[in-house]
This record gives structure tokens, sequence and C-alpha cells, in this order.
């Protein structure tokens, strides 16, 4: 077997089984990469905070309606001078000890209620006083119940809903960014992988160019050649070696970045070698079906849904608040008053001593250009939500058309770059012969060799662009997370 063809099956070997023997250093599979670059990723860290604090955004605004317990003591005193014999004592000397409890609530319907136990014990130096001193205890309930401006489920749980779809959206942010950085990692590492490829493409051409270099020296030696053909084979391995040295600086850019993004910046010099394989599929879902899968699952048309909810649910709110403050208020109160404690409780239950009222209480306020204006806002922001709805669909039809053109595209480079490079392969191998037989120069084998060397890097570029098709289409579809095993909400 030839040089050339030694060097050519050892390269096409090197190829099919990796380059394990070529560099040593840290072993590393996507899998590995996206992991690392998850977990270390200060923008993930950030990130994962805010559902939490979204979420705690959502508690307090239902926090609105949980009873609210009260309770007072107070003890006064009061020394006033008298202002008439009819007060009973020249100057007032009064003492009062106070203990109340509550409980307050508002429900879903707007309504606010109040349950109160009030006890009140006096103490007086007035002589016109029966009792003295006397107890009293009060026990009310009353109720104010919007009926226009401030009534209903769909009003009151407003800023709950709001809340709830704000927490949403921070989770689908958070999915973006966790895709984008998915997103990346692959790219990155497939480009790592092409780097590579390509400093061992530019290593086969700079030994097809010393082979032949050697060759020409021993054929100028013995006088079969022209001392001009060993000029041209050294001017072809200078050229090369240039070539090589620009192919080396790649790989390392291209490691430095995949060692950022994946936050391997502890040891600098380690090198980085990729073990996974292109995947070459010539499978691809249908556009009908790419489009529903994005649609159901990208994050940012998700979000615009959420803010779409959002700005529907302010409009209700905003609408409601330009209707009359017209209000139902009622109470039902027990009262109770003797010289002990007991007895004025006694009193109290016996139902024999109490109030009530019953009321309508309304508030007009004239123009009402702020709530009006809250309210053509809304209106206005809803509209706009929509718009962005249709927008991104219409973006999301247009991202998956070109997503699925492209991985097309690939698989039809692959298979021209193939055939491309088994034809560069038999081009070379004639012009070998005709050199060898002194019907070539070292000029035409070069040229051969260098689109060869061009064939190779064509082919495995193709397999790189092909999976990083495929890794736009994860992205294109919402699905780049669920490849890597994760799930939401998180």
């Amino acid at each position: 077997m030839r040089r050339f063809d030694l060097l050519l099956s050892v390269f096409l070997l090197f190829l099919i089984f990796g380059y394990s023997f070529t560099y040593a250093g840290m072993n590393i599979s996507i899998k590995d990469a996206i992991s690392l670059a998850l977990e270390n990723n200060l923008d993930i860290k950030i990130e994962r905070f805010n559902p939490a604090i979204r979420n705690a955004e959502t508690e307090k605004e239902r926090s609105v309606f949980d009873p609210v317990f009260t309770s007072d003591l107070t003890n006064s005193a009061s020394i006033t001078p008298s202002s008439s014999e009819l007060q009973g004592a020249a100057e007032i000397n009064q003492k009062t000890l106070d203990f109340n409890i509550g409980l307050t609530q508002k429900f879903l319907t707007g309504a606010y209620t109040e349950l109160k136990f009030t006890n009140e014990r006096i103490w007086s130096n007035s002589k016109f006083l029966t009792t003295n001193p006397y107890y009293e205890s009060d026990v009310t309930l009353t109720v104010t119940q919007p009926i226009l401006k401030d009534f209903g489920p769909h009003v009151n749980l407003s800023r709950i809903r709001i809340a709830e779809n704000n927490e949403k959206i921070s989770k689908e942010q958070l999915k973006g960014r966790i895709i984008e950085i998915i997103t990346n990692t692959k790219k990155s590492y497939w480009n790592l992988l092409l780097s590579i490829e390509e400093l061992e493409v530019r290593n086969l051409s700079l030994n097809l160019a010393r082979d032949l270099l050697e060759r020409n020296r021993k054929k100028v030696e013995v006088g079969v050649l022209a001392p001009i053909e060993l000029v041209e084979a050294e001017a072809g391995v200078a050229s090369r070696e240039e070539t090589v040295l620009v192919a080396e600086k790649s790989v390392r850019d291209s490691e430095d970045i995949l060692r950022r993004i994946t936050g391997l910046t502890k040891d600098w010099e380690t090198v980085l070698f990729p073990v996974d394989k292109p995947i070459i599929s010539k499978e691809r879902p249908p556009f009908d079906e790419s489009k529903r899968i994005a649609l159901e699952k990208r994050h940012d048309y998700l979000q615009v849904n959420r803010d779409l909810e959002i700005k529907e649910t302010n409009l209700r709110y905003t609408n409601n608040q330009t209707l009359l403050d017209l209000s139902f208020f009622g109470g039902i109160g027990l009262n109770g008053l003797n010289s002990s404690y007991s007895s004025n409780l006694e009193r109290l239950k016996s139902g024999d001593f109490y109030s009530w009222q019953v009321g309508l209480s309304l508030e007009i306020p004239i123009g009402n250009r702020s709530a009006r204006s809250d309210y053509i806002k809304a209106r206005l922001e809803e509209e706009k939500a929509r718009l962005a709805i249709k927008n991104m669909e219409d973006a999301i039809t247009a991202e998956v058309r070109e997503a699925l053109r492209e991985i097309d595209t690939t698989i039809k480079r692959i298979d021209a770059t193939r055939s491309a490079r088994v034809l560069a392969e038999k081009k070379l191998d004639a012009e070998e012969k005709r050199f060898n037989v002194g019907m070539s120069t070292s000029h035409d084998i070069l040229v051969y060799q260098e689109e060869l060397a061009n064939a190779l890097r064509n082919e495995k570029k193709a397999m790189i662009d092909h999976n990083i098709a495929l890794i736009n289409m994860e992205k294109v579809m919402g699905t780049a997370t669920e490849k890597v095993g994760i799930s939401f909400p998180l």
C-alpha cells in the first residue's frame, strides 16, 4: 500500500473511532457539559429565585381573605372640673377599663364583616350614678357589601390572578434561560469537535505534503526529478504548517468557550476531549406537528399568553372600578350593663337589650376621570397583547419553517459532501499514478491534496451543521429541556 493510501486510511479510522489516542485530557460528553453548565451558571442560580419570589407575592395577595383577630386592653383615668351641679360633684373623677376582642374578614363577594365583643368597667365619683362601678358589654356583627363597584369574585380575585400569572411567567422565563444555556452549550460542544476535526484534516494535508516532499527529495537525489519539483513541495509543506497553527489556535479558542460555559475554569490547561459523535437523523417531524408542539411548549409564546390573561383580568377590574360606589351595610348587636361582670353578661345573653341598623351608602366621584383613564389604558394594553400573540405566532411559524429547511438542507449537504470527498480521493489517487510515471507535477499533486482536505472538512462540517440544525429545531419547538430530562414547572 502506498504512503498516501496508508495516511488516508489512518485518518479515516481516526474519524470513525475517535480521538482518544491524540489528546490527553478530560473526556466530556454533551450530557456532562450541559449538567456542568446548568450547575455552575450564575444566571440560572439567580433566575431560580424569581419563581419563589413571585410565589411569595401570590401568597401575599391571597392573604387579603385571611381572617384577622384584634384585641385591645386600655386602662384610663380622668379628673375634670364640673360645669354643672347636675353632674353630681364639684370635679368629676372617672376611671375606665376597656377590654375588646374582634374578628374581621373579607369574602370573595367583596363583603367585609366584623364581629366584635367590647367590655368596659367604669367608676365615677358622680353621686347621680345608680350603679357605680358598672360593667357594660356589647356583641356586634356588622356587614358591608358592595353592590356595584368591588362586587363579585371576578373583581376581588383580580390581584391574585395577576400574581399567579406573574409567577407562571417567571417560571417560563427560567425555562427560557435554561434552554438558552442548553443550546449554547450544545453548539459550543459541536464547534469544539468541528475545530478538532479541522485540525486533523489540516494535519492530514500537512502529512501528505511532507510525504510528497520526501519522495521528491529522493527522486531529485537520483536524478529522476527536476529540482524545481522539490521547491514546489517545500512551499506546499510551509503553507500547510501555517494552516495547522491557525487550526490549533481555533481548537484552543473553542475549548475556552466551552470551558467558560461549563464552569471548568480552575485548570485552563486541561484539554477538553469531546467523546460524543455527530448524529445523522434523516427523520424530522412534519411542519404541522412541529408548529403545534412549538405553540404548546415555547416559553416565550406561553409568556405572551400569560400576559394577555393579566391584561384581560386588569381590564375587567378597571371596568368595574368605573361603576358607582354603592354599598349595603347592616349590623346587629346585643347589649348588657350591670354592677357585676357576670350579671352584665347575663343581661347580654338574655337578648332583651339589642340594637340593629341597615342602610345604603353611595359615593359618586364627579367626572370619574381617574377610573375611566385606567379603563381606557387597560383596554389598549389588552388589544396590544392580542396583537403581540398574533405577531409571536407568525414568528414561530417562520422559525419552524426555517428550522425544518435547515435540517433538510444539511441532510442533502451530508450526501453531497460525502460524494465530493469520495471523488476527491479518486482524483488524488489518479493524479498520484500520473505523477509516478512523470505525467504530472508536484503542484498538481498539492492542488488535489488540498481539494481532498477541503472535501473532508466540508463533509465533517455538514455533519456538525446537521446536529446544530437539530439543536435549533429543539429550541424552536421548546423541547430542549425535555431532551436532557428537565421537566417543568420546577
